[in-house]
């Protein structure tokens, strides 16, 4: 499945952040941000950009390509982290 897929697949698990099993912070941005942090570490800004009620985040599809699992990718939607067909990127609301 590719990243776009996996994220489309969980479309009815988007905002249920009381349903991850021991998430990692309990603010649900946070949390996204730490789970993306494990899978694709760095030290580049984790918001790339914004526009309206939207934020662009730095990981990559191409990035989360092989360490990404449907399960992750469950959990980084239910904190409100989405994939953006517009810009071609992950993004959540603000």
């Amino acid at each position: 499945m590719t990243v776009k897929e996996m994220f489309d697949a969980a479309d009815n698990e988007f905002l249920k952040f009381d349903r991850i099993k021991n998430p990692r912070h309990p603010r649900p941005d946070i949390c996204a941000f730490l789970m993306l942090h494990e899978l694709v570490p760095g030290t580049k800004d984790m918001v790339t950009g914004a526009r309206h009620d939207e934020i662009s985040l730095s990981v990559t599809a191409y990035e989360l390509e092989g360490c990404l699992t449907p399960e992750i990718a469950v959990d980084l939607h239910r904190c409100g982290v989405r994939y953006s067909e517009e810009w071609d990127c992950l993004a959540m609301f603000v």
